[in-house]
């Protein structure tokens, strides 16, 4: 635990920006299939943050309420998931985001037909 305070307090708004940089260009880089950005893909014209959406507002909504009911701290913001990973989070974060992602795409394809 100490080990952790102390990076986090030894971390610059350069390393904690490059980390949160990274995380998001990973998520971006392994989006699942039917998943559409809803933000540009380059950094300078975003920031640190993304936003998604997939087949309607409504499902983007429902996909929306199963992340958070799987604990995800994102945001609904006009129709669309903001993800905004920060110095905590990690690539492991993103895995698991990206697996809960895919498989509720998979239950509402199943659902549908």
């Amino acid at each position: 635990m100490e080990a952790s305070a102390k990076f986090v307090l030894d971390a610059s708004p350069a390393l904690i920006r490059d980390h949160n940089q990274a995380l998001i260009n990973y998520f971006f880089e392994r989006l699942p299939e039917g998943y559409r950005l809803a933000s540009p893909r380059h950094a300078l014209q975003r920031g640190v943050f993304g936003c998604i959406e997939v087949g309607s507002r409504g499902d983007t909504e429902s996909l929306y309420q199963t992340l958070r009911d799987e604990r995800f701290v994102v945001a609904l913001r006009e129709g669309k998931i903001r993800v905004a990973p920060h110095l905590l989070n990690s690539t492991q974060d993103i895995d698991r985001l990206l697996v809960v992602m895919a498989k509720a795409r998979k239950e509402a394809r199943h659902v549908a037909h």
